[in-house]
């Protein structure tokens, strides 16, 4: 769902990729992005900022690890996007472990990103499109 001033955290750790992000979130109309380049920068900036409609996290890997990674974003985040290269099978897995877990993961996105699909995710269907 898109929210006129919703904030979003990008965490990336490439800069032309987060600048790419950035201009790709402007044109469907969200500007107040705040990019991070590392999952620790991402925690500070959950602490410091409360509360993110989205978090965009490119780069995730589907190992224990890392899904521990999105149980640290849940109470804050409302929604979050995930771009990994990953088989249909580990995103349904992913989608389940999202769902038993509380986190609400709206998607699985394949790379590279392409406006449409970030669009799909964060517009709603009635939503006048440009």
């Amino acid at each position: 769902m898109q929210l006129p001033h919703a904030k979003i955290l990008l965490l990336c750790e490439h800069a032309g990729v987060l600048m790419k992000y950035t201009e790709i979130l402007n044109a469907l109309g969200f500007f107040h992005v705040i990019p991070c380049s590392n999952f620790h920068e991402a925690r500070r900036l959950i602490k410091m900022e409360r509360q993110f409609e989205y978090l965009f996290y490119d780069g995730f890997r589907c190992v224990a690890s890392r899904r521990g990674e999105l149980l640290a974003f849940r109470e804050n985040v409302a929604n979050i996007v995930l771009f990994a290269e990953v088989s249909k099978t580990k995103r349904l897995i992913m989608s389940r472990w999202a769902r038993s877990k509380g986190v609400s993961l709206l998607g699985i996105l394949p790379r590279p990103i392409k406006i449409h699909q970030i669009q799909d995710v964060v517009c709603p269907p009635n939503v006048d499109r440009k």
